[in-house]
């Protein structure tokens, strides 16, 4: 099964290994050994400890695989103390981007959300597209009403350098 999947662009052999493993429902070696060490993902790792939140995650509103209200209590779990929802912008149709209609129905979500939690915070946000021609996909009343606005680049990575600067 590895071999499948390293036929897949941009999936290297130690990637191709750790999908296999994880598709056959066994723990990746890869992650087991991560877990095992002194690394960033150990349970009493100082630093993972030091984490008060995160300003970067998909729910399943757009390409990510589980519900705000999971999210938000495995992140009260691990005793952060704020979670930024930043889903897909609309361009990004593979990714299910959110419409102007549904980023709108998401943050009133967010906002009632975060009005009944008491010490934890649901920042509204979005991962915006950035366009060939440096605009962003989204209306401005739009990214002014969020808490928090990742743009990033997800078309036309080849682009030479002095035109993707100026992007």
């Amino acid at each position: 099964a590895t071999r499948a999947w390293a036929t897949l662009p941009g999936i290297g052999a130690t990637t191709a290994k750790v999908i296999g493993e994880a598709h056959s429902g066994r723990l990746p070696g890869y992650l087991a050994e991560l877990e095992a060490s002194d690394g960033p993902l150990a349970p009493d790792n100082p630093v993972r400890d030091a984490l008060r939140g995160d300003l970067h995650t998909h729910t399943e509103w757009s390409d990510g695989c589980c519900p705000i209200e999971e999210m938000v209590l495995e992140a009260s779990r691990l005793r952060h103390e704020y979670l930024a929802i930043t889903d897909h912008s609309p361009r990004l149709r593979v990714a299910n981007g959110l419409s102007r209609e549904r980023r709108l129905a998401q943050v009133a979500h967010l906002r009632a959300l975060d009005a009944q939690l008491d010490g934890f915070t649901v920042l509204a946000g979005i991962e915006v597209d950035i366009l060939d021609d440096g605009a962003l996909d989204a209306d401005d009343d739009v990214l002014a009403g969020l808490d928090v606005v990742v743009a990033s680049v997800h078309n036309k990575l080849a682009m030479d350098a002095e035109a993707m600067t100026a992007r």
